[in-house]
Parts: C-alpha cells; sequence; structure tokens
C-alpha cells in the first residue's frame, strides 16, 4: 500500500501535496496525518471533495488514515 506522510508539511501546502498523491496511486493508500487533529480535518476534506472516502487506520491510531475511492 502505498503512503504518504505529511509530517512537518505546512497546512497551507497540505492540498496540492495531497492531490497529486491521490492521483497518483490507485486506492487504497495511506495518508500519515500525525497527531495534528487539523492536518487529519484538512486531509478528509480534501479527499471527500475529491470523490473518495477516508477511515482511520484503526482505533489506537487517529493519525493514520486509509484512502478509499468513494464510488464503491
Amino acid at each position: 500500500m502505498e503512503r504518504l506522510d505529511l509530517h512537518g508539511q505546512q497546512h497551507d501546502l497540505v492540498e496540492d501535496v495531497v492531490v497529486k498523491f491521490i492521483y497518483k496511486h490507485h486506492p487504497p493508500f495511506e495518508i500519515i496525518t500525525g497527531k495534528s487533529k487539523r492536518m487529519r480535518e484538512l486531509v478528509e476534506q480534501i479527499v471527500i471533495r475529491h470523490g473518495f472516502e477516508s477511515h482511520l487506520k484503526n482505533w489506537t491510531n487517529h493519525g493514520s488514515l486509509i484512502i478509499v475511492d468513494g464510488r464503491d
């Protein structure tokens, strides 16, 4: 599974990075947001706008999202 790690990424630049990544790779893939609630919210909004869905990697890891195709 492909992974995008957003640790250290500036919030105002994240949309460009995420959009480029999601259109280069086929879901499912993982986006690591880290502990930042704001970063996780930004990524969730971006993937929804582009027709994808997200869920937490697991209930103990809130810093990683699994992205799947929203059309399934």
